[in-house]
């Protein structure tokens, strides 16, 4: 669940990202930046209100925090989280970060076929 609105109802976001483990963190660099990873995900916006935009993210690749500093980057940071949400930053109170991994597939590694885990996301941040 992203706070504010994509202008688009779907996309792609390339960023390179380092991770700085001293902070457990990441941010975005220049991709000529040393430690610098290509970072790459596709998303599509499913619900919008006013403040909010409840989206499937596709992940190209897997880098550490990647949803959550590409999409603060491009200026729709997750619905609590404290990391990356400048709104949420500076909360005392425990707020859950609206991020769910809704369908987990792999393939097995004895059986060699494919498993897939899936639920619906929770649409109830979404007012």
């Amino acid at each position: 669940l992203l706070c504010g609105k994509p202008d688009a109802d779907s996309g792609k976001l390339v960023d390179y990202l380092i991770k700085d483990g001293r902070t457990n963190t990441s941010y975005v660099a220049e991709q000529a930046s040393k430690d610098a990873k290509r970072s790459e995900l596709n998303y599509r916006v499913l619900k919008r209100n006013d403040e909010t935009t409840l989206v499937e993210v596709e992940l190209i690749t897997g880098r550490h925090h990647q949803i959550r500093v590409q999409m603060a980057n491009a200026g729709w940071p997750l619905y609590g989280d404290t990391k990356y949400n400048p709104q949420f930053q500076n909360i005392t109170e425990h707020v859950q970060t609206a991020l769910c991994a809704y369908k987990l597939s792999f393939v097995h590694p004895k059986t060699k076929k494919i498993m897939e885990f899936c639920i619906e996301p929770d649409n109830s941040l979404l007012k």
